[in-house]
């Protein structure tokens, strides 16, 4: 990597806007997962098979796994400001 690109990245990730744009991108991403984690809620309940029902449910906590960790970084990037 060069050292132009090393510094665009340092102050890409200085910069103040970039906070505001990790913000608003990890809401949008939140939003999705969400949507995501009722959908296969919904599913779920209507299947009777229980491989695809254990395999939902594996597919359910990864997505669980995923929104907590997102709820953490957002709620952090909330308290630098």
């Amino acid at each position: 990597m060069k050292t132009s690109s090393i510094l665009e990245t340092l102050a890409s990730a200085l910069d103040l806007n970039n906070t505001k744009k990790k913000k608003e991108a990890l809401k949008t991403a939140l939003k999705k997962l969400k949507k995501k984690e009722n959908s296969y809620r919904v599913r779920l309940d209507e299947l009777d098979n229980d491989d695809d029902r254990a395999e939902l449910k594996n597919k359910l906590k990864v997505v669980k796994a995923q929104r907590k960790k997102g709820v953490k970084a957002l709620r952090e990037l909330n308290e630098k400001d």
